[in-house]
């Protein structure tokens, strides 16, 4: 696994970068519009592994959240 706990990307400069084959920048941010991406690699390669298991997409619905979105949600 990558020895990089996180990494940061942000989503209009970014958005488009593939992590993995099957996985984008953009699918890690944050719903509240936040510029700012934090992605694990360690997840994204649990992630990948998933998908090539399955051969289905795997959707994320929060990859990151802001402190501000936990505490609206």
């Amino acid at each position: 696994m990558n020895g990089a706990a996180v990494r940061v990307y942000s989503l209009a400069k970014d958005g488009l970068t593939p992590l993995s084959p099957h996985f984008k920048v953009r699918e890690f941010a944050c719903s509240d519009g936040t510029d700012t991406v934090f992605v694990s690699p360690a997840l994204v390669e649990v992630l990948e592994k998933v998908r090539v298991h399955f051969g289905k997409p795997v959707t994320i619905n929060s990859g990151y959240r802001t402190e501000a979105k936990n505490k609206a949600v």
